[in-house]
This record gives C-alpha cells, structure tokens and sequence, in this order.
C-alpha cells in the first residue's frame, strides 16, 4: 500500500506540474501578444544621415498613417 500511495503522489505531482506551465507559458505569451507593439518598439523608423527632415518629409510622418 505504501508504494502506491508514493506512485499516486508522483502521478499527481507531475499532473500538477504539467498544468502549472502550461497555463505560465499561456500567460507568457498572452503577455507578449498584448504587449507587442511597446516591446517591438514601434512600426516604422526613421533615420536621415547628413541632412535635415524638409517640410513635405516632415508632414508625411506628422500624419501618422504609414
């Protein structure tokens, strides 16, 4: 009998373990899904090298629909 109760209690440990990071990485990646666009930094950059932004480039991006 003790060694059954030892079986079922390993049996439930590992049940229980497999649940708990199952729902922990569903809750990692709920997270990340949710918190994409922050994490990502964004959906466009803009980089000019040895010149200024001009007026027409400077309105485009003051739009905001790129």
């Amino acid at each position: 009998m003790r060694g059954l109760r030892i079986f079922l209690a390993c049996i439930v440990l590992g049940v229980a373990t497999i649940a708990g990071i199952g729902s922990l990485a569903a809750a990692v990646v709920a997270g990340i899904k949710a918190d994409a666009r922050d994490l990502l930094g964004g959906d466009a950059e803009v980089r000019l090298a040895y010149r200024r932004v001009d007026a027409a480039e400077r309105a485009f991006l003051g739009q905001g629909r790129w």
